[in-house]
Protein backbone atom coordinates (compact mmCIF):
# COMPACT_ATOMS: atom_id res chain seq x y z
CA UNK A 1 0.00 0.00 0.00
CA UNK A 2 2.96 2.17 1.24
CA UNK A 3 4.63 2.13 -1.94
CA UNK A 4 1.22 2.70 -4.40
CA UNK A 5 0.86 5.81 -2.24
CA UNK A 6 3.97 7.13 -3.11
CA UNK A 7 4.16 6.30 -6.83
CA UNK A 8 0.34 8.25 -7.10
CA UNK A 9 1.77 11.07 -5.10
CA UNK A 10 5.37 11.13 -7.13
CA UNK A 11 2.63 11.32 -10.85
CA UNK A 12 0.39 13.80 -9.15
CA UNK A 13 3.25 16.14 -7.94
CA UNK A 14 5.26 15.70 -11.50
CA UNK A 15 1.60 16.57 -13.57
CA UNK A 16 1.21 19.26 -11.16
CA UNK A 17 4.88 21.05 -11.47
CA UNK A 18 4.16 21.18 -15.00
CA UNK A 19 1.20 23.26 -14.12
CA UNK A 20 -1.32 20.74 -15.59
CA UNK A 21 -4.86 19.45 -14.37
CA UNK A 22 -5.67 15.84 -14.43
CA UNK A 23 -7.83 16.20 -17.42
CA UNK A 24 -5.41 18.35 -19.49
CA UNK A 25 -2.65 15.81 -18.56
CA UNK A 26 -4.92 12.69 -19.67
CA UNK A 27 -5.98 14.69 -23.14
CA UNK A 28 -2.22 15.25 -23.77
CA UNK A 29 -0.70 12.13 -22.71
CA UNK A 30 -3.64 10.06 -24.80
CA UNK A 31 -4.42 8.06 -21.23
CA UNK A 32 -8.49 8.11 -20.32
CA UNK A 33 -8.90 10.40 -17.48
CA UNK A 34 -10.31 7.58 -15.00
CA UNK A 35 -7.04 6.13 -15.50
CA UNK A 36 -5.50 8.73 -14.59
CA UNK A 37 -7.00 9.22 -11.70
CA UNK A 38 -6.55 5.63 -10.17
CA UNK A 39 -2.79 5.94 -10.98
CA UNK A 40 -2.78 9.30 -9.01
CA UNK A 41 -4.52 7.55 -6.03
CA UNK A 42 -8.02 8.81 -6.48
CA UNK A 43 -10.43 6.16 -4.17
CA UNK A 44 -13.68 6.32 -5.40
CA UNK A 45 -13.04 6.04 -9.31
CA UNK A 46 -15.55 3.65 -11.00
CA UNK A 47 -13.42 1.81 -13.69
CA UNK A 48 -13.96 -1.91 -15.25
CA UNK A 49 -10.43 -2.44 -13.94
CA UNK A 50 -10.51 -5.63 -12.49
CA UNK A 51 -6.78 -6.11 -12.23
CA UNK A 52 -4.32 -3.33 -11.34
CA UNK A 53 -1.77 -4.97 -13.81
CA UNK A 54 -3.80 -4.08 -16.68
CA UNK A 55 -2.73 -0.34 -15.54
CA UNK A 56 1.14 -0.53 -16.15
CA UNK A 57 1.18 0.35 -19.51
CA UNK A 58 -0.80 3.41 -18.81
CA UNK A 59 1.27 3.73 -16.01
CA UNK A 60 4.78 3.81 -18.32
CA UNK A 61 2.82 6.05 -20.36
CA UNK A 62 1.94 8.17 -18.43
CA UNK A 63 5.50 8.35 -16.29
CA UNK A 64 7.56 8.87 -19.46
CA UNK A 65 5.02 12.00 -20.11
CA UNK A 66 5.83 13.96 -16.93
CA UNK A 67 9.04 12.69 -17.24
CA UNK A 68 9.98 10.13 -14.41
CA UNK A 69 11.65 6.61 -15.18
CA UNK A 70 8.85 4.39 -14.64
CA UNK A 71 10.84 0.89 -14.28
CA UNK A 72 12.84 2.44 -11.32
CA UNK A 73 9.19 2.95 -9.92
CA UNK A 74 8.03 -0.12 -10.04
CA UNK A 75 8.37 -2.74 -7.57
CA UNK A 76 9.63 -6.18 -8.08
Amino acid sequence: MFERNRIAETLRSAREKRGLSLEQAAAAAGIPTPYLRLLEGEADVKVGVSDELYLIPFFRKYAAFVGIDAEQMLPE
